[in-house]
């Protein structure tokens, strides 16, 4: 049985709607905590800084989750993925929602990210299942609206929540997409891909993740005061790590990161666009409320509707990127979205509340806008059988943008500035427009990688 259907079942506008509404929790899930970790902090007695990790922890587990999710959804099939991960989500946001100390927080947010990894893994498997052409365009860019909206909403959500019923609500947004599932499972596609199957490289998969844990914990050593034999420790994870994916790329071409998908024309230079812009949108998501509250005194509930205008710029991006997918090329498009998002950042680092706002505008456009231009590049860029992998690694290094942004703002939130932090990691989405420019991710690949298919 396959579950690439082009043109069956919903239309796209409807299906991108449900699946939207699906991943609204897990982007809340961002906005939310970031306006409630100052009172996170007096709570429980941490610096600023260390509090990060409510964010930084929740992306990475994400970002790893995904490459895994991946290689499994051919095996299991879309929709057992999208309810076990939902109810991964949704037990590990309560479990921080009642968390007594920063380490149970920490543990339940490390959980819940995973399983919204998983899920959007599970959404996009479905929407390519489900859909193709335009069609799937168009559900990829209303999914890209909704998470975008649903992102910086959650900073109204989080305050409305934090000042009425404390921060430990909204902690436990992501469980509502538990009732959700009643909209999507059943359009999810129940069988399993008819792709060889072959057997699961987990050393791969392990090596994966200790890069990216080791990588990110490394980026916060700073602000959690690890001491200098765990930060060596972490090092020599990282190095060791990294040769075994290198190792593991040369000699198993068919591991858990195939050589075929990550060196696809425009695979890398894509991703690393969408890195540097995620990156910059999360870590400017993650200072805006604490600069609003430094500079105004206000509380989380006017900070949060002070930054509800950003939201609504999610939908006009996706609304005006939609019909230039077709008449401008990516690259152009991508570098246009970079430049946004380093001006949002630089604005950011004035402090002022008014520049804030426009910093956090500025970066959901880019946010929105690079998340529906390049997952919906992505399956053009590889054969069809390893479609879902290459969404997997694809979403593993541009998500994991956003913890690498939270994590240095936060690191560096301690010896400097939070003002100067975010201007020091604007560099991310200028790096992004270099890459753009240089690169120039989706000129032609998109037509190699099609010619590949139909030969394959």
């Amino acid at each position: 049985m396959t579950d690439r259907r082009a043109g069956a079942g919903p239309s796209g506008r409807k299906a991108g709607f449900l699946f939207g509404c699906q991943v609204l929790p897990q982007f809340v899930a961002m906005g939310a905590p970031s306006v409630a970790l100052p009172a996170v902090g007096r709570s429980l007695g941490l610096p600023f800084g260390a509090t990060a990790w409510v964010l930084a922890g929740w992306a990475l587990t994400s970002a790893l989750a995904m490459p895994l999710t991946g290689r499994l959804v051919p095996r299991w099939g879309t929709r057992r993925i999208l309810l076990l991960m939902t109810v991964m989500m949704s037990g590990g946001s309560l479990i921080a929602a009642f968390a007594p100390s920063l380490l149970i927080l920490v543990a339940g947010r490390l959980i819940g990210g995973f399983g919204a990894g998983g899920m959007m893994i599970a959404t996009y498997s479905a929407l390519t299942g489900l859909l193709g052409g335009k069609e799937r365009d168009r559900a990829l860019g209303t999914v890209a609206a909704c998470g975008g909206m649903a992102s910086a909403c959650g900073t109204m959500v989080g305050g409305v929540l934090t000042a009425w019923l404390g921060w430990r609500a909204a902690m436990a947004v992501p469980a509502l997409g538990l009732p959700l599932l009643v909209f999507t499972a059943r359009l999810a596609p129940a069988g399993q891909r008819d792709t060889p199957r072959q057997k699961l490289d987990w050393g791969g998969a392990a090596a994966l993740a200790v890069l990216g844990g080791a990588f990110v914990t490394l980026l916060q050593a700073r602000s959690t005061g690890l001491s200098l034999p765990v930060i060596l420790a972490l090092v020599v994870a990282a190095v060791l790590s990294a040769a075994i994916l290198v190792r593991r790329l040369r000699r198993r071409p068919d591991g858990f990161v195939p050589r075929r998908v990550v060196g696809a024309p425009g695979f890398l230079t894509s991703a690393v666009a969408g890195l540097a812009i995620f990156g910059g949108y999360y870590a400017l998501l993650f200072a805006a409320p604490a600069l609003i509250e430094g500079n105004t005194g206000w509380g989380s509930l006017e900070v949060g509707a002070v930054l509800l205008p950003a939201a609504l710029c999610s939908l006009v991006a996706a609304r005006l990127i939609r019909p230039l997918t077709s008449r401008v090329r990516t690259w152009q498009i991508t570098a246009v979205l970079g430049v946004l998002s380093m001006t949002g950042m630089l604005l950011g680092a004035l402090g002022d509340p008014v520049f804030v706002v426009v910093a956090l505008a500025l970066a959901v456009c880019g946010f929105t806008g690079a998340q529906a231009v390049l997952f919906g590049l992505v399956p053009r860029l590889v054969a069809d059988k390893d479609s879902d992998t290459a969404q997997g690694l694809f979403s593993f290094l541009v998500y994991g943008g956003s913890s690498i942004g939270t994590a240095v703002v936060g690191g560096l939130a301690s010896a400097l500035s939070l003002s100067a932090a975010l201007a020091v990691v604007a560099i991310l989405p200028a790096a992004g427009v270099a890459v753009s420019v240089l690169g120039r991710p989706g000129e032609e690949t998109v037509r190699q990688a099609e010619a590949r298919s139909s030969t394959a």
